[in-house]
């Protein structure tokens, strides 16, 4: 693994090159009279090495924007369901790196990027289920909502009034998510 800019580089490359060539998992490739297994990298693996270089080998906000401009990418091209799964994987793991180096704005944008997604798509059992884990991610522990993150909990509201007017759902509408003096306490923060 190369541990520099260079190395990083490289690796977008690789990944969105293997991602229009739809190389999305390893493959294992029988070779020769002694089936000599070659594993040819793909890009759910190379992804996986991208992201190791988020904790040291770039700065800070090269990561955070080439990551985002990577997740963009991946989503724009995604035609097939196999390109789906793969964006999942993709979505998974930068959420797991996230988690892993307590970054918990990214791992916030993220996950509201990805309730987007399912907004869009229309996959509205898996965005209940990130709608539901974001209310939690923006509650403190007495389960009142956090004001450092009063922008991420508006838009998680905002998701979740638009997937129940996506679905028509007007009683679920007529029954605001929101607290009734939500924008009065954020106003006055």
């Amino acid at each position: 693994m190369l541990t520099s800019s260079r190395g990083f580089k490289g690796l977008k490359q690789a990944i969105k090159l293997e991602f229009k060539l739809t190389r999305y998992d390893a493959v294992r490739i029988a070779s020769g009279a002694h089936q000599l297994l070659l594993t040819l990298r793909q890009a759910v693996e190379h992804y996986k090495e991208l992201l190791t270089y988020v904790k040291s080998a770039v700065t800070r906000n090269y990561s955070e924007k080439s990551i985002n401009n990577m997740l963009d990418f991946i989503e724009k091209s995604a035609e097939d369901t196999d390109a789906y799964r793969c964006m999942e994987q993709f979505y998974a793991l930068t959420l797991d790196i996230f988690k892993s180096t307590n970054n918990e704005r990214l791992w916030l944008k993220t996950n509201i990027k990805l309730a987007r997604l399912w907004l869009e798509r229309k996959d509205y059992r898996q965005l209940t289920d990130k709608l539901r884990e974001l209310h939690k991610a923006c509650q403190q522990e007495d389960g009142t909502d956090d004001p450092s993150k009063g922008t991420y909990s508006l838009e998680v509201y905002s998701l979740e009034i638009l997937m129940y007017a996506d679905q028509r759902n007007n009683k679920r509408l007529k029954v605001s998510p929101l607290p009734a003096n939500w924008f009065q306490h954020k106003l006055t923060i």
